[in-house]
């Protein structure tokens, strides 16, 4: 067995390219006792191979140890990796809750204005109804004075009143025709208001 791991040591000098192929074919020979004797032109050869041979342990000490050295080198990069791996994962998931937090802040402040705009656009909506409602009675209380076309126009003016009163129109959000067509409604009621108070004005120039 001890010849056959020198035999194995030999080959892999010459792998290695430390002895020639006549060298081990000597060196062999002399292991394995197929012949004791060796030519003298030879001699310093076999020497060689001789010296050769006591440092192929060394050598194989000098691999095992440079194996060992990179499987270091490996197992650190590959700690270093997964180091640097979780703490991106740390950062990200900071950086993940930083933005939810802002998010969250940005809605609920969005929240708030569209809360307070809905607020003023309904007090405003309650003090134009109430103005509406004020000057189209008025308007039909002073039509004995100033001619029947005031009825009308107070009519009119009361309408508007109520299409504007947010507690009217929180009852008539049903009627998705109506609300869809609100704005026109408006608007050709706003002409035909004009167009009376025209009529009215030339009448009472007349």
């Amino acid at each position: 067995m001890d010849k056959l791991e020198e035999v194995k040591k030999l080959k892999q000098l010459l792998d290695d390219g430390i002895i020639n192929d006549e060298d081990f074919k000597i060196k062999k020979a002399q292991i394995l006792g197929i012949t004791s004797e060796v030519p003298e032109e030879q001699e310093e050869s076999v020497d060689e191979v001789r010296t050769k041979s006591k440092s192929l342990d060394d050598y194989e000490k000098e691999l095992i140890k440079q194996s060992k050295v990179i499987e270091e080198e490996k197992l650190d990069t590959k700690l270093e990796d997964e180091y640097y791996r979780r703490e991106k994962l740390k950062e990200k998931a900071k950086l993940d809750a930083k933005e939810e937090m802002r998010s969250k802040i940005r809605n609920e402040q969005k929240e708030f204005i569209n809360e307070k705009v809905n607020k003023t656009k309904r007090i405003l909506k309650w003090i134009l109804a109430v103005f509406l409602f004020v000057f189209g009675i008025t308007s039909i209380s002073i039509s004995t004075k100033n001619g029947i076309l005031y009825i009308p126009l107070g009519i009119i003016i009361i309408v508007l009143g109520c299409m504007a009163c947010p507690k009217i129109t929180d009852k008539t959000q049903k009627y998705q025709s109506y609300t869809m067509h609100k704005t026109a409604i408006v608007w050709i009621i706003v002409v035909i208001w004009l167009v009376l108070c025209i009529i009215s004005g030339n009448n009472v120039s007349a």
